[in-house]
């Protein structure tokens, strides 16, 4: 991301999520910044998130808002100002809506190519 000059990348994508946080859900988001890593899940996924996720690793956020706009609030928090998106699999709709909560962010493409890059590197367990 600091290559690209990105603050933080929002991850929406299934795959790319389970990926990043070794948690399988369909109801959220992961949310990288420049200081600190999040995963946000509704009620019917915290608990699972809680004892699934590295807790040194993300914050486990259950907001208590829409998901955007505690995501809002999370890159207010941690000064992002740019912030991308997975270009591949977001709908125009989500973008639209990314657009409207996301006020005075620079809303970028990249985080598909940032997280796919991340998933062309193999580990022993992979």
């Amino acid at each position: 991301m600091a290559q690209k000059g990105i603050d933080a990348a929002v991850i929406s994508s299934v795959i790319n999520q389970r990926y990043l946080t070794g948690f399988d859900y369909t109801d959220g988001y992961v949310l990288v910044t420049k200081n600190k890593s999040y995963v946000l899940a509704d009620f019917r996924y915290i608990e699972a998130a809680r004892a699934t996720v590295d807790a040194t690793d993300y914050e486990i956020v259950m907001p208590d808002t829409s998901m955007l706009v505690c995501i809002a609030g999370l890159l207010d928090e941690n000064e992002c100002h740019s912030v991308a998106f997975e270009d591949v699999t977001l709908s125009f709709s989500d973008l639209e809506r990314m657009k409207k909560v996301f006020v005075g962010k620079e809303l970028v493409a990249g985080a598909s190519e940032i997280a796919d890059g991340l998933r062309l590197y193999k580990d022993s367990d992979e």
